[in-house]
């Protein structure tokens, strides 16, 4: 087994321990966290490492070990011979192409039409991508980053796994990624879920919503965006047509769901 960084062994593994102590850091600082609550926290997350470490005692093997400890140099020995190669010579450029080559293979199975694929969260990628747009057109800029940066990084995942042909049994590590920026995106553009319900025009002092079809309309929720604003009216209302007569102010929009 071959070093990856600057023939050395650990290199990585400490830089990870370092962001990873860094985030827990900025996080209590932003957030105002007691430093007993942070080295609380850092303690507990080194004592499940060490208990999860124990589980190699079970079954002990030194291979186990050795690919627990060093993760990215036992990926290399599987690759293929073009891979191990730019990771042996420690050419810069040579990696940096091979991983272009990766995100280029990644996004091309990722619009199925370039290069097909048998993965069901290929085709929600072809909503997250304009739902990101949308989402920071009408000012919803968190979500939006949000929703890019879990993209990106499932992007980035793959492109590690296409070095060993991607095979579906990676898909575990980044379909959650890909679900979850969708989840996101649907959560903050609560417009969509508009679309079982018609709304008088904008201009309209009086907004009229109804269920065009019979459900559960038992509970009316009022909901003012960007405001915390959230009423509800108890059943008042036949379940078939409820009627919810919202007044439009030049404020944040209040809609009826």
């Amino acid at each position: 087994m071959h070093p990856l960084l600057l023939e050395r062994f650990g290199i990585y593994q400490a830089a990870l321990l370092v962001l990873i102590g860094g985030c827990m850091i900025g996080y209590a600082a932003i957030w105002r966290v007691s430093a007993t609550e942070t080295l609380a926290s850092m303690f507990a997350m080194a004592a499940g490492a060490s208990i999860a470490l124990l589980a190699l005692e079970l079954e002990y093997n030194s291979g186990n070990v050795v690919a627990v400890v060093n993760p990215l140099e036992k990926m290399l020995s599987f690759a293929d011979a073009k891979t191990t190669n730019v990771a042996n010579g420690l050419d810069l450029s040579g990696i940096l192409l091979l991983l272009l080559d990766g995100v280029a293979s990644v996004v091309a199975r990722y619009t199925f039409v370039l290069q097909p694929s048998p993965r069901p969260t290929v085709f929600l990628t072809w909503l997250i991508v304009p739902g990101i747009i949308y989402a920071w057109r009408r000012g919803e800029r968190h979500a939006a980053i949000q929703a890019l940066v879990l993209l990106l990084a499932a992007i980035g995942i793959d492109s590690l796994g296409v070095r060993r042909g991607l095979k579906s049994e990676y898909f575990i590590f980044t379909d959650p990624l890909i679900i979850l920026a969708a989840a996101v995106l649907l959560d903050s553009l609560s417009d969509l879920a508009l679309s079982q319900m018609d709304l008088s025009p904008r201009q309209c002092p009086v907004r009229t919503t109804y269920r065009r079809r019979a459900g559960r309309t038992d509970k009316i929720r009022l909901h003012a965006q960007g405001t915390g604003i959230d009423m509800r009216m108890e059943p008042v209302l036949p379940s078939a047509a409820a009627v919810a007569l919202v007044q439009v102010s030049p404020g944040p929009a209040i809609t009826a769901c």
